[in-house]
C-alpha cells in the first residue's frame, strides 16, 4: 500500500508541476507575441520615415541635377550676353539700336 500512495502522491505532484509549467509557457509566449507586435508597429514607423528620406534623396538629387544645368548655362556666351543687354542695358560697340518714340 505505501508504494500506491507514493505513486498517487508523485502523481498529483506531477499535475501540479505540469500545470505551472504550462502556465509559465502561457505567459511567456503572452509576452513574446505583445513584444512582437510592438516591433512590427516600430518597423512599420521606420519604414515610413526610410520611404520619406528615400523620397527626399530623390528631390534633391533633381535639384542638384537643375543646378547643374544653370551652373553649366551660367558659363555660356549667350547667357553672360543676355544678362548684360537685359540688366545692365549694355550692347556691343557697332550694334544699332531702335527707340520707340514716345508721344
Amino acid at each position: 500500500m505505501s508504494n500506491r500512495k507514493r505513486y498517487r502522491t508523485r502523481h498529483k505532484e506531477n499535475k501540479k508541476m505540469g500545470k505551472f509549467v504550462l502556465l509559465v509557457v502561457v505567459l511567456l509566449a503572452t509576452v513574446v507575441a505583445v513584444k512582437c507586435v510592438d516591433y512590427v508597429e516600430t518597423i512599420d514607423e521606420y519604414n515610413d520615415k526610410i520611404a520619406q528620406v528615400n523620397e527626399q534623396i530623390d528631390e534633391e538629387e533633381e535639384r542638384s541635377v537643375e543646378i547643374e544645368n544653370l551652373a553649366a548655362e551660367i558659363q555660356t556666351r549667350a547667357f553672360i550676353e543676355k544678362t548684360a543687354r537685359e540688366m545692365f542695358n549694355m550692347v556691343y560697340d557697332d550694334e544699332i539700336i531702335f527707340e520707340k518714340e514716345s508721344n
